[in-house]
């Protein structure tokens, strides 16, 4: 280490708050800005309170240098615009000694229904068949670094407490520049599902019609503004739009004429027929068929523009 990097001449320490596991206020340690003798930048560093080093000192990490000084939004600051509006905190982890932060939390009024996807409860050995609105929140302190927001459903996959987003409702990043509380605000309540969720694709007829045109793909028949459409559909591989086309007779035959085809009855026809192949390899291969730009968008459009015309 030179001589220039052992006198700091000016130093700025600021607090960085968060949340216990209480969802309490508490100090999770402070941000340290030093310039060096002989030095043009600023360079910071995370000394943590919740963490120590071999010494027993509260631990000590770089965030790296900038050139302007460092203005940051505190995991606190990041997720008050979420508990001002009666957010609950369902799920905290701290990474780094409270540099880092993963929160979930769940609206005062937010919406559950049942967990439409069943073909990997055995995988998973899942007890919990809701899903829950909730959105996630990543936060890490550090020049380059920011915030994100993750809005949608989300559901228990495992007794550990691992939590799979079901259905993605919306994701916002922030830089520490351009945070802002009314920008975060803002974000849920244009994505708040409100009467959104599960919404209706189309209808029986439609879903019919659309059995017609799976069983046509490497035929002459498909009408043309819709060649486009089930152009990914016909690439698939012949064992798995065998399955999904038996998946959509089952979805058909277990409602009335003229039900609504909705957004879960496409996601349960896209992904059963992974619970009926034991060899791994397909099972591998089926995971990578579950792309919404591969399977479930066309299909959804496919119901959509079928069922045009029908009431």
């Amino acid at each position: 280490m030179n001589t220039n990097e052992t006198v700091a001449v000016t130093v700025a320490e600021k607090e960085v708050q968060g949340y216990n596991d209480l969802g309490d206020s508490t100090a999770l340690g402070s941000v340290v800005s030093r310039v060096f003798e002989g030095e043009k930048v600023e360079r910071h560093f995370f000394i943590s309170a919740l963490e120590k080093d071999k010494e027993g000192n509260p631990k000590e990490f770089s965030l790296g240098p900038t050139t302007n000084r460092f203005e940051f939004v505190d995991h606190q600051e990041a997720l008050f615009p979420l508990i001002d509006q009666g957010f609950q905190i369902k799920r905290m982890e701290m990474m780094k000694g409270g540099l880092k932060l993963w929160t979930m939390l769940t609206p005062p009024d937010a919406f559950q229904t049942e967990d439409p996807i069943v073909w990997d409860k055995d995988i998973w050995g899942r007890n919990n068949d809701l899903l829950e609105e909730a959105i996630i929140v990543t936060s890490s302190i550090g020049p380059g670094q920011g915030i994100h927001y993750y809005f949608g459903w989300f559901r228990l996959v495992c007794t550990n407490g691992l939590m799979s987003e079901v259905l993605g409702l919306g994701h916002a990043k922030f830089s520490h520049l351009h945070w802002g509380s009314d920008k975060v605000s803002s974000f849920i309540e244009e994505n708040r599902i409100n009467d959104r969720i599960n919404p209706r694709m189309g209808n029986t007829t439609g879903l019919n019609r659309t059995i017609d045109i799976i069983d046509n793909l490497e035929g002459d028949l498909i009408p043309l503004p819709i060649q486009k459409t089930v152009r990914p559909l016909a690439k698939l591989p012949k064992w798995y739009r065998e399955d999904l086309r038996d998946q959509m007779i089952l979805r058909f035959e277990d409602k009335s004429q003229g039900d609504e085809v909705t957004a879960f009855d496409v996601l349960n026809m896209v992904t059963n027929p992974l619970s009926m192949h034991t060899d791994e390899e397909r099972k591998s291969e089926a995971r990578q068929l579950f792309k919404l730009e591969r399977t479930t968008i066309p299909l959804c459009q496919l119901i959509a523009f079928s069922s045009l015309g029908v009431q």
